[in-house]
């Protein structure tokens, strides 16, 4: 959705002209270099053969490279995927054992049935663990790890083959046996007996390209088979995944199996092979069929045929995984309408549904995509969803070579995606929306921990596309410091890429092809959408005229040993505007640098940014922070801030902005780094306008003091004390605390004030859901106690709690000096209860 209004290799290409005016804008960009004006020549020779770029149905699709083809040196990432190596993967494996994943298998082993632990995906979540292990080996092999893993692979593989067909989900198997498959009254959209299949399959896949063992490939391909004689058009069942990921993995184990003609003959004698690639275009054409079946809906992408869905809707992690099957297909069957319909998914995500930080999925509630344009700040914006997204834009790329979805996949692996784990590895995120008004924090683990393994998976996979490789051409698409291999039909060609990039715009990379290879041979390099300005030198000589395809500088010539291409993206910070129908964004502005999108954190701006806007995008300041963050790029943005509002103003007075706001830097930090220091608020949107930015709020004796509750469930403490406007009892809009799950109980909050006050009354707007059907209400009775040594006492005299929703609810009392307060609630039976609004007099 993003889009400068200056001139980009990108806004110029013909296939994006009807769908400019829905992108971005952009208000301000720095002053042209002396370099960039040298360079005009050739950015007009690349303007006007952009213009005439062949359609996009023209392009034909490039392969990833394989693991072992490629290794990372660079100073961004290197220390990253060393952090995921030694400290994410072992923290989830551990984690994974504590709560008892592994022991399910062992219960199936040992066929003493019992109750199962955790979710019933669990199966399928350490499985993506161990293929992203699996992919991180190949890159830095580590005995260690690598005996774990094998450990836990052989285990699966004993508990997979204690049934016949070598199913496996042992949620289902230990809780409903009777009930594969969801059928005899089972729930498969709950069971994910087809997901965690899935996660078998491709798992399978990684873990044979990482050691050569065919132990889980060889019951992968069993329960496959078993599934494909099972599954399909009448007289088969008619049953599609409750949860999408299986149709890509069966195509990835479909390709392996093709690949390999002695391996497929070894563990797949007597099978044909052809039907795993049937399986999966079953379980995509199957959907929105219920012949036999009850309808998943829409939030399965089961409501109508999936080739008849013109918008990407549902349950987000489901809708994206779906679309990754779409574009996997498309690559085997280019002939039917996969890659249409993928695009036109693609097209919807990326236009009117998708964030700026390359976030999707805005609506909590079914964790779901919203309407076209629905993109509330505080919107979800599940990791799993944002890795999702990015494994959909990386196969649209491997069915069709065109740098928009590099373009995408960047927009995401930088910003959302890679906020998903903290900066020492063993913290985690579940959403990442582009606010926090609830001063929310990383978790170390999570009861449905979804999140890691995917993020695992796409982190693992990542050194595979940083470039691609076809007959005809080699492709440079992602700006990491590398050296690979590539291939083509005529020779191999050496790689070599250095880079400051993220944050640096200079871009080396040697060529050295073998000496075997003497014909012209292709390079495309990727030239990125959000940048103007570009220089292509050639061994230090200004490249003359390159074409410029689909997002691609193309050179082709016969190449040296040594030569080197040096590429420079220039990177002003860019301020930003959203299209007029994204509502949220209405007059507020953002910041972007390079593929790095920026966010304000209180912890660096004195929790000035709810009164703070901006007027200025011209003296934007960056600043290199080698101390923050192991080392990034930090923005210094030119603001003022709102004043607080005096309470004697008279009805009318004479406007002097002197009176009425405050000149302040904000400093901005990348998105991907929000969360790894204290609890804090955040932004990435500012007003543009004084009467957009919130008024200040004045602190008053609850906002200087220090909150704790006796439990804290689902919401902060915080809320209790931001002064935030309420509509209701269930207002949603707003942040909450609660006691959930605690029911029936006595529970309190509590507020340690700064010094002594003299205080008369109470007032608590509660958190109360009966009309949304949910399980917190209003409590039996409540009352105001005050400490007294080592105990607390009521405080005299003071009145009944009333508990009416929709109101503030006092208690009153004599004029009290104390330095503790607590608020003592006693639950209704079977209900649990919460508060919204809490203020002191």
């Amino acid at each position: 959705m993003l889009q400068p209004t200056l001139n980009s290799s990108r806004a110029t290409r013909s296939s994006f002209s009807a769908v400019l005016p829905d992108k971005w804008n952009t208000l301000q960009r720095k002053t042209c270099s002396p370099d960039l004006i040298r360079s005009l020549p050739i950015l007009l020779a690349l303007f006007l053969i952009a213009l005439v770029a062949t359609p996009a149905s023209a392009q034909t699709g490039a392969l990833p490279v394989p693991l072992n083809r490629v290794s990372v040196d660079d100073a961004f990432w290197s220390p990253k995927r060393q952090v995921w190596q030694t400290v994410t993967i072992v923290d989830c494996l551990d984690k994974f054992e504590r709560d008892g994943a592994f022991r399910n298998f062992r219960k199936i082993i040992e066929g003493r049935g019992g109750t199962h632990e955790g979710e019933p995906w669990f199966d399928g979540l350490v499985l993506e663990v161990i293929r992203g292990a699996s992919d991180f080996l190949i890159s830095h092999p580590d005995a260690a790890l690598q005996q774990r893993i094998d450990g836990y692979v052989d285990l699966i593989c004993t508990a997979a083959k204690a049934d016949p067909h070598c199913f496996l989900s042992t949620y289902t198997q230990l809780e409903s046996p009777n009930q594969r498959w969801g059928r005899n009254g089972g729930d498969l959209r709950l069971q994910h007996d087809i997901y965690n299949a899935g996660c078998m399959f491709e798992t399978a896949v990684h873990y044979y390209r990482a050691t050569g063992k065919r132990n889980l490939l060889e019951v992968a391909v069993r329960l496959a088979d078993h599934m494909a004689n099972l599954f399909g058009p009448a007289p088969k069942m008619n049953v599609v995944p409750g949860h999408a990921l299986p149709e890509e993995a069966l195509i990835k184990l479909y390709g392996l199996l093709k690949q390999e003609a002695d391996l497929a003959e070894q563990i797949a004698a007597g099978i044909d092979v052809e039907k795993l690639l049937a399986l999966a275009e079953f379980m995509v054409q199957g959907r929105g069929h219920f012949q036999g079946r009850e309808s998943l809906g829409e939030y399965a992408q089961d409501g109508v045929p999936v080739f008849e869905q013109q918008k990407i809707s549902g349950h987000a992690v489901r809708a994206t995984l779906l679309c990754v099957g779409l574009a996997a297909i498309a690559t085997e069957r280019p002939a039917e309408p996969y890659y249409e319909v993928a695009e036109r998914l693609w097209r919807n995500m990326t236009e009117r549904r998708m964030y700026l930080t390359g976030g999707v999925g805005a609506i909590k509630h079914d964790e779901k995509f919203g309407a076209d344009f629905e993109l509330p700040h505080d919107g979800y914006q599940e990791i799993c969803a944002a890795v999702g997204a990015g494994f959909f834009h990386l196969n649209m790329h491997r069915a069709s070579a065109q740098g928009r979805y590099i373009d995408e996949f960047e927009r995401t692996l930088y910003n959302a995606a890679l906020s998903g784990v903290s900066l020492r590895g063993n913290q985690y995120l579940y959403e990442s929306p582009l606010t926090s008004s609830s001063h929310a924090e990383r978790w170390d683990w999570h009861p449905c921990p979804c999140c890691p393994p995917m993020f695992l998976k796409l982190m693992g996979a990542l050194p595979q596309h940083i470039y691609s490789e076809s007959d005809d051409a080699i492709y440079v698409n992602l700006f990491i410091g590398s050296h690979a291999t590539l291939h083509t039909a005529e020779g191999k060609i050496d790689v070599t890429q250095s880079t400051d990039y993220p944050f640096g715009e200079n871009i080396q990379i040697r060529i050295d092809p073998e000496p075997e290879l003497v014909a012209e041979t292709t390079l495309k390099l990727r030239i990125p959408g959000w940048c103007s300005g570009v220089t292509l030198r050639l061994n230090g000589q200004p490249l003359a005229s390159p074409t410029v395809n689909h997002g691609y500088a193309v050179v082709s010539r016969k190449w040296n040993a040594g030569d080197v291409i040096t590429l420079n993206l220039p990177m002003p910070v860019t301020a930003l505007t959203a299209n007029p129908r994204v509502q949220a964004a209405a007059g507020q502005v953002a910041f972007q640098k390079g593929p790095i999108v920026f966010c304000f954190e209180d912890i660096d701006n004195s929790s000035q940014l709810d009164a703070a806007f901006v007027t200025n995008f011209n003296d934007v300041q960056v600043v290199d922070r080698p101390d923050l963050f192991d080392g990034v790029q930090t923005i210094v943005v030119p603001a003022h801030r709102r004043k607080p509002r005096n309470p004697d103003d008279k009805l009318y007075q004479p406007q002097k902005s002197s009176n009425t706001i405050d000149h302040v830097n904000l400093t901005a930090i990348p998105f991907f780094a929000h969360s790894n220091r204290a609890a804090t608020a955040r932004k990435v949107w500012l007003p543009t306008s004084l009467l957009m930015a919130t008024e200040p709020t004045v602190p008053t004796i609850a906002s200087r003091g220090n909150w704790t509750a006796s439990f804290n469930g689902d919401g902060t403490v915080q809320a209790i004390f931001d002064q935030a406007e309420t509509n209701g009892s269930d207002d949603e809009t707003i942040p909450r605390f609660t006691w959930w799950d605690h029911r029936g109980t006595l529970e309190w909050i509590q507020c340690d004030f700064a010094e002594p006050a003299e205080i008369s009354e109470v007032s608590v707007y509660w958190w109360d859901e009966r009309r949304i059907h949910r399980h917190c209400r209003v409590p039996t009775q409540w009352r105001v106690l005050q400490s007294s040594g080592d105990e607390w006492i009521p405080i005299p005299e003071q009145s009944s709690g009333p508990t009416e929703i929709d109101q503030f609810n006092t208690i009153r009392f004599p004029t009290t000096t104390i330095d503790h307060l607590r608020i003592e609630v006693e639950l209704q039976t079977d209900w649990s209860g919460g508060v919204l609004e809490a203020t002191i007099r």
